[in-house]
């Protein structure tokens, strides 16, 4: 349960950046099962806490994988660019800046290259980062 804290805290970060950015542009957020604008105190909640609040927003398979998991393991370009990509998109429309979301972008492609590289051979490439490698480069 550290690594999953840590993943967590690394989404809360790229979350709360991007609360920043929309605020900034004039934008709320739409609400989902829980208002986006708890979602980064929620993530970063201790595990046990977060686990047994999210049973009841949502439930989720033990076994599921994020979309972009999804898309390295089977060799496709993930949606960075239309999720965080989109986020530092609209900062520098409106002429903030989106550090975290920026810096995330540029890790992912640099990883989609290395995966590409390896001729998409998940076997050869294992699980790319650990969470205390992202965060160090997010300089969380």
């Amino acid at each position: 349960l550290g690594f999953a804290f840590k993943w967590r805290a690394i989404y809360a970060a790229c979350w709360q950046e991007a609360l920043q950015v929309y605020e900034a542009a004039g934008i709320n957020p739409a609400k989902i099962k829980a208002n986006p604008k708890l979602m980064p105190t929620l993530l970063r909640l201790p595990s046990w806490l977060f686990l047994c609040i999210q049973f009841f927003i949502a439930k989720t398979d033990k076994e599921a994988k994020s979309s972009m998991l999804q898309d390295f393991l089977n060799g496709n370009k993930t949606e960075i660019d239309f999720i965080n990509g989109q986020v530092v998109k609209l900062a520098e429309q409106n002429g903030t800046d989106a550090p975290i979301n920026k810096k995330m972008v540029s890790l992912i492609h640099s990883i989609e290259a290395e995966h590409d590289k390896n001729g998409n051979d998940n076997e050869k490439m294992g699980y790319p980062l650990t969470p205390i490698e992202v965060e160090k480069y997010l300089g969380l």
